[in-house]
């Protein structure tokens, strides 16, 4: 693997807490990635004008994060990230597990146009763009995750039904007093777990909700 930057050591500690690791190839894919995001996502007005000098630390490392729900178990075959914006958490943890089937999900057609940019760009088979509302799809997906999108209990609804039976879904927050805001510990009789990123995983106070497989 080639010498990273500063601001890449993050992916290497996230990669640790969730069990995994990059190919020359996929590291190849962030990085183009990341660059996409600096000079033509925050330009388009994707990302806000203060980010780009924390692509990495921040959005790239979150997105990678959201994998630790499946640390003990193989990466599901489909997901659908809601509310994907111009492809995070999505596009990392599509570059993460090349087998898997993601459908980036927005509502709005800048954002989706943007997203199939960056796909394009990258060459990613495996990941699909819908432009849609939340509540017109599907459900039955193995996976769902949501990055800061909808209050927690709005998104674990959502998430709740969308997924299969057996399916898990991952909300991810930011802020101190983003799991005091959570108010239930389960959901249609699925359980629900909250994990904060350590501080030495993640700059700033990062935390993940994991919604569980429905009990039997």
């Amino acid at each position: 693997m080639k010498h990273l930057d500063v601001d890449q050591q993050p992916i290497l500690r996230v990669l640790n807490w969730v069990g995994s690791s990059l190919e020359s190839n996929q590291w190849e894919q962030l990085q183009t990635f990341a660059e996409w995001l600096k000079e033509e996502a925050v330009t388009a007005g994707g990302l806000g004008p203060n980010e780009p000098h924390r692509i990495w630390t921040r959005h790239l490392a979150d997105s990678l994060a959201f994998a630790f729900a499946w640390r003990e178990t193989t990466p599901p075959p489909r997901l659908l990230d809601v509310g994907s914006g111009v492809g995070l958490p999505g596009i990392p943890l599509a570059v993460l597990w090349p087998d898997t089937l993601v459908t980036l999900l927005d509502r709005s057609g800048k954002r989706v146009d943007l997203a199939r940019r960056a796909k394009r760009l990258m060459e990613l088979a495996n990941v699909d763009v819908q432009e849609g509302d939340v509540d017109r799809q599907e459900p039955g997906w193995e996976a769902v995750v949501s990055r800061a999108v909808f209050a927690p209990d709005k998104a674990m609804k959502a998430a709740n039904a969308l997924l299969a039976p057996s399916g898990i879904a991952v909300i991810g927050l930011r802020g101190k007093d983003a799991i005091s805001r959570f108010s239930s510990t389960s959901k249609d009789e699925r359980s629900v777990s909250a994990v904060a990123v350590p501080s030495t995983v993640l700059d700033g106070p990062v935390s993940l909700l994991i919604m569980g497989c429905r009990e039997h």
